[in-house]
């Protein structure tokens, strides 16, 4: 089944492709996914908000099979809000969405991928408990916060192949998560560190680039960050007062280089 937009509205027909017809402009919530196997296909056309409530641009929560593609995204408090299985975010450009994040992202075996996100608070951030998310193909640039940051209990995930530029934070963060797998991204001239690991344990970076990070190149804390492997990373033009690699406890144990 299929269905034109021309307005914000609730999505709530299962097995649909809704596919957007024009910018809209609106002071809400743009589109609230409300049922399973939905395809959300903006065509190359804008959805802006305007005034300074905290609408999110689109938003789902507990459902799976959800396709989100071809859609430009501005001025919300998160740009993409959803909490969800089996579903992706492709090809999206998604930006200024300055109260919150570009893509707030809950739940497992999720996919983001091909997407521009620049100029949030944060890029992507993983929220609390989520599993099996791959985040890779992305230009994450000029946020106002981290680039991605993976936070509390994410479990494997993996972040392959994405540029990452130009952050007030870090690159990259993990916090308190495991079985992370960083490789072959790109990071240049972040302002803090390039990568930040803390309280996580069990990942792998490797391969990959970064460059003139303001702070460290990759930094590790925590007791509990351990069983990390570094392989085959190039570490350039770290601030001459900082260091390419850095640890902040002696007890870090099973970490390899």
């Amino acid at each position: 089944e299929s269905a034109n937009l021309t307005n914000c509205t609730n999505l709530t027909v299962a097995n649909t492709i809704y596919t957007l017809q024009n910018n809209i402009q609106t002071t809400q919530t743009c589109f609230n996914i409300k049922a399973d196997n939905i395809t959300l296909d903006g065509r190359g056309y804008w959805i802006m908000k305007t005034g300074s409530n905290d609408a999110l641009g689109v938003y789902s929560l507990g459902t799976k099979n959800i396709i989100i593609k071809n859609l430009n995204i501005s001025n919300f408090k998160n740009g993409i809000d959803l909490t969800s299985n089996d579903s992706f975010i492709l090809n999206n450009t998604i930006e200024l969405n300055s109260g919150g994040q570009g893509i707030n992202l809950g739940g497992n075996n999720n996919i983001i991928s091909y997407n521009n996100i620049n100029k949030n608070r944060n890029g992507i951030k993983l929220i609390d408990g989520s599993l099996n998310n791959n985040i890779s193909g992305n230009n994450v640039n000029d946020n106002i916060n981290d680039g991605i940051k993976i936070y509390q209990q994410s479990i494997n995930t993996l972040i392959y192949s994405n540029t990452i530029r130009n952050n007030s934070y870090s690159g990259i963060e993990i916090t308190s998560s495991g079985g992370f797998k960083i490789i072959n991204n790109t990071l240049n001239n972040n302002q803090q560190h390039g990568m930040s690991v803390s309280l996580s344990s069990n990942g792998i970076i490797y391969g990959g680039i970064i460059n003139g990070s303001g702070w460290n190149s990759i930094y590790i804390s925590g007791l509990s960050s351990d069983g990390i492997n570094i392989t085959n990373v190039t570490i350039r033009n770290t601030n001459s007062s900082q260091y390419d690699l850095f640890f902040t406890d002696a007890g870090i144990d099973r970490t390899f280089i």
